[in-house]
């Protein structure tokens, strides 16, 4: 008699549900310094208005390289489907 095998089924772990509480606001930024250290890489978010010579920083994420690079993907993917949509970017 063949006994059965029963083979689990492992499920994908599930993106975490993101909650965005009220206070959280919003920023707008038309410009972005990026660095790094052999362990992060840093973006600064800032505004640049026309005549005014400085640019503040409206926003500071800091992410490792795996995660810098997975953003990358994803907003590569998005920006495609955005251009399939709505056309080409151009620069």
């Amino acid at each position: 008699m063949a006994e059965k095998k029963s083979k689990s089924i492992q499920k994908s772990p599930q993106p975490p549900k993101i909650h965005i509480p009220p206070d959280v606001g919003a920023s707008y930024a038309n410009l972005v310094r990026i660095a790094h250290t052999p362990s992060e890489l840093m973006f600064d978010f800032a505004r640049f208005l026309p005549g005014d010579p400085s640019a503040p920083v409206v926003s500071r994420i800091i992410m490792s390289p795996l995660g810098a690079k997975l953003f990358v993907k994803a907003l590569n993917e998005n920006l495609a489907k955005y251009e399939a949509t709505f056309g080409e970017i151009v620069i």
